[in-house]
């Protein structure tokens, strides 16, 4: 598979199971208030510029300097994240299991905080992204005029990033669409790895273990550190057509459109740059079904 139909299939399976904006390179440097365009090629995420660096949004709305309006953490107690597309489902993967699979004592594989076994339907393709420790910084909208926001002309046709999550490890797949279906079992195995004389048989460089690494595409990392360098998904905001009307073009009409009233009216999540994409990524076609006579 050509690697942008690679890139715009994941992104779009994640993103219509999420409502957020999955990135196909997770070590990207992506932070909240970045704003810019999606590619319309390869699909992914590219950054013109940030809001709280840029003085031609700060100067007109200082309460982007205030403490009060800087990005916020918000509490995690999940020790992992899921996110699975149509067609794909997750559920837990016993100890017992995962002891015999990998080699290791069970009690030991009791320890692991992830272990999961990931299906998809036979003869569909799936896509999962699942993420170790992660942590979520957000846009405080509350404390953000996000209409007055959306009047920076600048804006009018960027993707702003509201919302990042990162995390020290991830796993991101595009699953092969096979008769009988896929399956994959999965364990992060950080610190049991670590363990004295425990052979684990865990991929080069990474703390994972899976017993199945195929797939139309299939990505893993880990940080040894236990730093979290990954950003594996945002989400993404964009200037409805109703507020740009109103706000943008409303003095070219004779009459004012309506007002949106909230942010939801305002700001919508952000769209892709495609039509409707097959199994394997490529564009449907449009067929036009008027003929001359």
């Amino acid at each position: 598979m050509d690697p942008h139909l690679q890139s715009r299939l994941y992104i779009d399976m994640i993103r219509q199971s999420t409502g957020r904006f999955p990135m196909w390179d997770p070590s990207k440097f992506v932070k909240v208030g970045d704003y810019g365009r999606i590619n319309p090629t390869s699909g992914e995420f590219e950054r013109d510029g940030n809001i709280y660096e840029d003085p031609e949004i700060t100067t007109p709305m200082n309460i982007l300097l205030q403490p009060s309006s800087f990005p916020q953490v918000r509490p995690n107690d999940d020790e992992q994240t899921v996110f699975c597309s149509e067609h794909t489902k997750f559920q837990d993967l016993e100890a017992a299991i995962l002891a015999i699979e990998a080699h290791i004592d069970e009690a030991m594989c009791s320890k692991s905080s992830l272990k999961l076994e990931l299906t998809t339907a036979p003869s569909q393709r799936g896509a999962f992204l699942v993420m170790q420790s992660p942590r979520t910084t957000f846009l405080p909208s509350s404390t953000i005029n996000m209409r007055e926001l959306a009047k920076r002309e600048k804006l009018k046709e960027m993707h702003l990033v509201t919302e990042v999550t990162e995390c020290p490890a991830y796993i991101q797949c595009i699953t092969d669409k096979c008769k009988e279906g896929t399956n994959h079992k999965i364990a992060h195995l950080g610190d049991i790895s670590h363990s004295k004389g425990v052979e684990t048989h865990l991929h080069p460089s990474s703390n994972w273990w899976t017993d199945n690494r195929t797939g139309a595409h299939f990505q893993e990392a880990c940080c040894e550190e236990g730093q979290a360098r990954y950003v594996p998904i945002v989400r993404l905001k964009a200037m409805s057509p109703k507020f740009k009307e109103w706000f943008y073009e409303f003095k070219r009409r004779d009459s004012l459109p309506k007002e949106p009233k909230t942010d939801d009216d305002i700001w919508k999540d952000g769209h892709v740059m495609w039509r409707p994409l097959d199994d394997d990524g490529v564009e449907d076609v449009f067929e036009d079904t008027v003929f001359d006579d």
